[in-house]
């Protein structure tokens, strides 16, 4: 370990975090608040701490500075077998010690705030099992879900935290202060570790089990509009168990291919993606539908968002976002304007078109549709009557 000067707390503490992490590289990242941007450095413990002289100067001048370990099994990302429980009171933290899954490090981040990292293994271990057992200490102990993952970034001991709430009467910003370091596993992390696991196999049944309820209960949809895309009916009319089920099929097929290519990618820029590709191949889909086929089709999506509230905003949020894509949407309104030229009859008079345009919602030179800020029927900047809007 690099030596610090006697009398320099702010490195004593920085050491003694490190040291009680216990892992062999950690992750720096330093958050600009003027900027809203993150930098990172990836050290051994000895060069964090050589680097202090710089942390210093630059959490002076309000760069607020975290930390988190690093593992891999074998070429992965893992977690270090190390969890960080946000946002906890010193009770939290004293019922922690009492049920055994005392903390290797506690952190008082601003005062009476605690954060506590909870060593669950000396081996890394798998991403998806780290992070359900953050969630079940976060919700178990009162901590921050949003916060509960396994690889969640920490405030560094010894500097101040310089978020702006945190302010102090006398106009000082809090520093971060070591409160524990013994380091260690917990001794009933095993207990835990198997609770969690057990919590995924349920929630792997569970998606297995809807997804077949899907294509078994929701009516199936057939048609011969078009003879040219397989006998599926390209109208916009809410699709049924069969259409979803072959939509969730693709997107998964889609997803798995891509994981095969890129391993470490993240999974919601991946769904994004994915689900772009598909509003754009099958625009004739409804908003409901492509949610769905994200929900169903969505690799482990339900161990990522273990609360059902948290999977169906993810849902409507990348959704929406979709839908928000220009390229989408010029899908989207070729499609409208395809369909209109079928027989479905002359858009309607200009009298009779409303006159009321929202703005807000989509991309720079484009209107949205008089009807809701994202046309349910078609999903972009484009009338229901079938004419483009773009400007």
């Amino acid at each position: 370990m690099a030596t610090t000067e006697p009398g320099d707390r702010t490195g004593r503490a920085m050491a003694a975090q490190l040291q009680a992490m216990g892992a062999e590289q950690v992750e720096v990242g330093l958050l600009h608040g003027a900027m809203n941007r993150m930098t990172s450095r990836v050290w051994t413990p000895d060069e964090a701490q050589a680097a202090l002289s710089w942390l210093r100067r630059e959490n002076m001048r309000g760069c607020n500075v975290y930390v988190r370990p690093m593992a891999w099994l074998g070429t992965a990302p893992a977690s270090a077998g190390i969890v960080l429980v946000d946002d906890l009171t010193r009770e939290g933290v004293a019922q922690l010690h009492r049920d055994g899954l005392g903390p290797a490090a506690v952190t008082e981040t601003s005062p009476r705030n605690y954060q506590a990292w909870v060593r669950l293994s000396p081996a890394p271990l798998a991403p998806a099992l780290a992070t359900q057992a953050a969630k079940e200490l976060a919700a178990r102990y009162g901590g921050d879900p949003a916060s509960a993952d396994w690889r969640h970034y920490g405030r560094m001991a010894g500097l101040t935290n310089r978020k702006p709430s945190r302010v102090q009467p006398d106009g000082c910003y809090p520093y971060v202060l070591l409160h524990e370091s013994g380091g260690g596993t917990a001794p009933r992390a095993g207990e835990l570790l198997e609770a969690a696991a057990e919590r995924l196999r349920r929630l792997e049944r569970q998606t297995e089990e809807l997804q077949a309820d899907e294509g078994r209960l929701l009516p199936r949809v057939t048609g011969s509009d078009d003879e040219g895309r397989g006998g599926a009916s390209l109208s916009p009319a809410p699709q049924g168990g069969a259409v979803i089920g072959d939509l969730a099929v693709e997107y998964r097929r889609h997803a798995e291919w891509l994981i095969a290519r890129y391993p470490h990618a993240d999974m919601s820029r991946l769904d994004y993606a994915v689900l772009r590709d598909l509003a754009m191949r099958r625009p004739d889909v409804t908003r409901q539908a492509l949610g769905q086929a994200l929900r169903l089709g969505s690799p482990n999506v339900a161990r990522r968002k273990t609360n059902e509230r948290w999977l169906t905003a993810y849902v409507e949020h990348t959704t929406t976002a979709v839908l928000l894509n220009p390229e989408v949407q010029r899908a989207r309104a070729a499609y409208q304007r395809e369909q209109g030229g079928r027989g479905r009859g002359p858009p309607r008079s200009a009298a009779a078109r409303p006159r009321t345009w929202r703005t807000s919602v989509v991309g720079p030179g484009q209107r949205a549709c008089p009807v809701s800020p994202v046309c349910e029927a078609c999903a972009c900047a484009t009338p229901p009557w079938g004419r483009t809007s773009l400007v």
